[in-house]
């Protein structure tokens, strides 16, 4: 009972991860804050096909179909997880440019 808790405030935690990358992206529009946005999607994706996939294995009628969507939960975590890790490093490496680049002259 209370990992269940647990497992739905952390799912409830990344939609308001992914609203806050969307509403910081509009603020600041740039490609370092773009990359952050879908990292942070892939992160979310990633993180909860576990429901997705549960939620779709419910409602399918036969076991023969649930069984062919049982593996692409994992495909599905593990490209995702790929995706946000590489995005996350074009995001920081965004970011050390940005600050570089902004930084004042030396005289």
């Amino acid at each position: 009972m209370f990992w269940k808790l647990i497992s739905y405030l952390t799912l409830a935690g990344e939609a308001v991860m992914v609203v806050l990358a969307v509403r910081l992206f509009l603020i600041r529009r740039s490609r370092t804050f773009l990359l952050l946005l879908w990292a942070c999607v892939c992160f979310v994706i990633a993180r909860s096909s576990w429901f997705t996939f549960g939620l779709l294995e419910s409602l399918l009628p036969n076991e023969t179909a649930r069984a062919a969507v049982d593996p692409w939960h994992e495909y599905t975590n593990f490209t995702f997880q790929l995706l946000f890790v590489v995005l996350m490093i074009a995001a920081l490496i965004s970011f050390i440019r940005e600050r570089g680049a902004a930084g004042t002259s030396r005289v």
